[in-house]
């Protein structure tokens, strides 16, 4: 069948598995992802990934809690890359107020 595009994400966190998960959104499509960080100065190395991989995503620090609602229900597709409880202080953003796709 014909793969879907996605037109718009969000990734929390900016480890490992977020470089991944920039490789995979490319492959579908979404080259601009914002990406929530706990610290922009961590996320360096998924800078240079992105960089490399030809995509332009914006980093934005999780201390907005109305910005980051607002990119969670606007996005097709939101991926979680944080460690265990690393996002225990947002855990008022449920699942339920995900637009797309939730991935953990």
């Amino acid at each position: 069948g014909e793969q879907r595009r996605i037109a718009t994400a969000v990734v929390l966190g900016a480890g490992a598995t977020a470089s991944s998960t920039l490789a995979a959104l490319a492959e579908l499509g979404c080259a601009t992802p914002r990406i929530f960080v706990r610290s922009l100065g961590r996320a360096g190395v998924t800078m240079r990934a992105a960089h490399r991989m030809g995509v332009d995503p914006q980093f934005l620090v999780m201390d907005v809690p109305e910005r980051m609602l607002d990119a969670l229900r606007t996005a097709d597709v939101v991926v979680s890359t944080l460690p265990p409880h690393a996002a225990d202080p947002w855990a008022e953003v449920r699942g339920d107020a995900v637009g797309g796709v939730l991935l953990d």
